[in-house]
């Protein structure tokens, strides 16, 4: 009779073990609900699980930093891939600079076509005066835009002097302006190259603790015994 209660005990024990680890239709749909929740979770989300209770949570997290939007966004418009990285205060320096490049292409660009049409006119004056017509020039005079003397008064010598002066500034001022080109295409370039890397090294920490402690230490060596020394360590 013992025996036979002791196997019932025992078999109520085990029954209800079972039951309890037996999971619940309320449970069931937790467990289904959270794995729904993950599988439709973006990247760019983080799924916070109660172990407890069974329910999933999102949380939302900020966008990682992206450095292709950065450089795209400052080769559409200089400057905007700087403000994407926060860095108001290059775009006053990235415009000033590209401002004053242009300027000064423009510059040397009016220049150079005054004194190549003054250089074409006057040689146009040189032909027609070594053809030896007697009657007046009438052709375009706008080396006068260039000279204030009239060149037309001067000697020979004077005349192939002031043909090789309109020539040589001709030639100045159109590399001056093909220099500036050039400048302000390095520096459109430039503004490009710091948005992406300034947007690589956007979440990279920089501490500002620097510094260097110096500490006792013991050690231990079966051998010799403790070993007493200095240890050095500096923080970055």
């Amino acid at each position: 009779m013992k025996r036979l209660l002791l196997l019932l005990l025992v078999c109520t024990i085990c029954i209800k073990a079972n039951c309890q680890n037996e999971p619940t239709k309320d449970s069931l749909n937790v467990n289904k609900d959270a794995s729904f929740v993950v599988k439709k979770a973006k990247l760019d989300k983080a799924i916070q699980v109660d172990m407890e209770s069974g329910t999933a949570n999102i949380l939302k997290m900020s966008k990682p930093h992206s450095p292709r939007k950065a450089w795209i966004m400052s080769a559409l418009l200089p400057g905007l891939g700087q403000v994407y990285n926060g860095q108001w205060w290059k775009v006053p320096i990235i415009y000033g600079a590209l401002g004053g490049l242009v300027a000064a292409a423009i510059y040397n660009d009016n220049q150079y076509t005054n004194y190549r049409n003054a250089f074409i006119d006057f040689n146009d004056y040189l032909t027609y005066k070594a053809t030896g017509a007697s009657d007046p020039y009438s052709g375009k005079t706008r080396w006068k835009k260039v000279y204030v003397q009239d060149a037309t008064q001067l000697d020979e010598s004077g005349q192939e002097w002031f043909r090789e002066a309109l020539k040589n500034k001709k030639d100045a001022f159109r590399r001056d302006r093909d220099f500036m080109y050039i400048l302000s295409g390095g520096f459109y370039v430039l503004n490009i190259i710091d948005a992406l890397v300034y947007a690589h090294f956007y979440n990279f920490d920089i501490t500002e603790d620097i510094s260097m402690g110096l500490q006792p230490t013991v050690g231990y060596n079966p051998y010799s015994g403790n070993n007493y020394g200095l240890s050095c360590t500096i923080n970055f």
